[in-house]
């Protein structure tokens, strides 16, 4: 099959000229068996108020219906829709091709523009043998936005800051010629970092903290029916 062609053309980013597909199941499988999806994964992690605690906190270990990442009570759909830790929801691949990150509304404004300004995003693949930045969290001019900063005391440059782009899928981050390919089965994880600062040196959060990533992406899933 000529994946360049169209063959395949549902899973191409807009604007790609040309596509490494995700790895498909080796057996012969009747196009009628596959389904290509556009689909998104998200997750959370919850900060306590008070001194930061690591420069590394772990995203995506934690499954629906289980206490972690900082969550005390199991995760609900609010927080995520992760079914398996570390691993790839249905079907055998999986294209990532949007990221984003955001905040809960009525969090502290102030801490996330902390958040924003000194922590970054890390993508890893199999065993950890593989790791790759993506890049600062603030993501300008991505993200998913933030509501309500307007009403806080902030100054205007900050708010701007802290509203991290227009709350909308169209403005999260696009890897464009660069996606994040996911195969059958393989373990992956995305972890916030602290950079560039000892953790004396970042702000205390004033107030618990809930900070989301999502991911967008389209999927190759087998069925059977």
């Amino acid at each position: 099959m000529n994946y360049g062609d169209g063959d395949y053309g549902a899973l191409i980013n807009p604007g790609q000229e040309s596509y490494n597909p995700p790895e498909i199941p080796q057996e012969d499988i009747p196009a009628s068996k596959l389904r290509f999806y556009t689909d998104q994964l998200y997750t959370a992690h919850l900060f306590p108020a008070g001194a930061w605690a690591a420069n590394e906190y772990a995203l995506f270990v934690t499954a629906l219906r289980a206490a972690g990442q900082g969550f005390v009570q199991p995760m609900s759909v609010l927080h995520t829709n992760l079914v398996q830790p570390g691993q790839i929801p249905y079907g055998s691949a999986w294209q990532v091709f949007k990221v984003g990150v955001g905040f809960a509304p009525g969090g502290d404004p102030n801490d996330n523009l902390t958040f924003l300004r000194h922590v970054a995003l890390i993508f890893r693949k199999g065993a950890g043998d593989y790791e790759r930045a993506i890049g600062p969290a603030v993501f300008e001019p991505g993200g998913f936005g933030v509501a309500g900063v307007a009403a806080t005391s902030l100054p205007v440059t900050d708010i701007r800051e802290v509203a991290n782009g227009i709350p909308a899928i169209s403005a999260m981050w696009d890897f464009g010629e660069a996606p994040i390919i996911l195969t059958a089965g393989e373990a992956f994880g995305f972890s916030f970092r602290a950079i560039d600062y000892a953790l004396t040196g970042l702000p205390a959060r004033n107030a618990e903290q809930i900070v989301y990533l999502r991911l967008i992406g389209r999927a190759i899933r087998r069925v059977e029916q």
